[in-house]
């Protein structure tokens, strides 16, 4: 996905996204404040929330569980490491001001994975066999399935 892939909307967490976007773009254009909009794909690394995948598989490995349970395990993810996305931060502030200002830049890495074959890569740089098992409908937050983004990467 790069910087001019249209926006859509799937949700309301994706709306929120995207206005925050427009809310600073619309400060550039009605201000001519100088604004640039850096949007970083999944973020990991360090005190990084238990709810994300990949803090949830490794917590449950490391707890000797083997057989994992989580969610679908077939949407594509560009995940990029927490020194990644502030070295891209920097890039953006550091870049001379005519580079920049009123653009918008993804951050990501630029490499698709499936959830389920993340978790499996976890359980091998573990050294563990793991067996995932993907929560039923009941257990699974509710999301229309029209909202799920199957596949997220960055175009390099």
């Amino acid at each position: 996905m790069d910087e001019s892939h249209p926006l859509h909307a799937q949700s309301p967490y994706s709306a929120s996204k995207i206005a925050a976007d427009k809310f600073v773009e619309s400060y550039n254009l009605s201000f001519d404040l100088p604004t640039v909009t850096l949007r970083p794909f999944n973020t990991y690394g360090p005190r990084q929330s238990a709810r994300a995948v990949i803090p949830t598989v490794i917590s449950q490995l490391a707890s000797g569980k083997r057989e994992i349970s989580l969610g679908s395990v077939t949407p594509t993810r560009d995940f990029t490491f927490v020194l990644d996305t502030a070295a891209a931060f920097r890039a953006v502030l550091e870049a001379p001001l005519e580079q920049v200002v009123g653009r918008t830049f993804n951050a990501g890495s630029g490499n698709e994975i499936a959830v389920g074959d993340l978790a499996r890569l976890i359980a091998e740089l573990m050294g563990v066999e793991i067996e995932i098992r993907t929560k039923t409908s009941a257990s699974v937050r509710r999301t229309p399935k029209s909202t799920t983004v199957l596949g997220l990467v960055r175009d390099l």
